[in-house]
């Protein structure tokens, strides 16, 4: 009767041990608020603020010139404005495409770093798998007990800044 009752309890503890270990996370929820997003982003709008205070003054001379055009139009004030409307497009151009190229490398430079954090995270708790959900239809239903969002952001917001638990 005791070798039965070993042979139980220890068919338990392997079942225990060998059992997948599945949980989700939501992703946007892990996105914004990561650290390192919270600080991207506010580099990204202090650039974007950068952007847009350049381009006020550059439009405020171009408007500057064209109210002085209304009341002289002489050809080197028209040739003034003109150049001025050039530099401002040009100036224009040139950070609306800034401001993609950082969008795209902000959001990728977190999206790798999410995938390594949440990887070490998984290998460190020993999951089998953690699944990803947005509202998108990648996770249909999943029992609330199995998210485990705000464990994974305060793991990676405390490796990100450096904190060992």
């Amino acid at each position: 009767m005791i070798g039965v009752l070993v042979m139980l309890l220890a068919y338990v503890i392997y079942d225990r041990t060998t059992q997948p270990k599945y949980a989700y996370i939501d992703i946007e929820m892990v996105f914004n608020e990561f650290n390192l997003q919270k600080e991207l982003s506010l580099k990204f709008d202090a650039f974007k603020n950068s952007a847009q205070n350049e381009m006020d003054s550059l439009e405020a001379i171009a408007q500057s010139i064209y109210a002085r055009i209304q009341q002289d139009p002489s050809d080197q004030l028209k040739k003034d404005f003109n150049y001025s409307r050039e530099v401002y497009l040009k100036t224009k151009a040139e950070k609306e495409q800034k401001i993609e190229e950082l969008t795209e490398q902000y959001d990728q430079q977190i999206i790798n770093q999410i995938n390594q954090y949440v990887e070490d995270f998984g290998k460190e708790n020993n999951y089998t798998m953690i699944l990803g959900t947005n509202g998108n239809g990648t996770v249909m239903y999943s029992d609330s007990s199995k998210n485990i969002t705000k464990k994974v952001i305060q793991y990676l917001n405390n490796k990100y800044d450096g904190i060992v638990e």
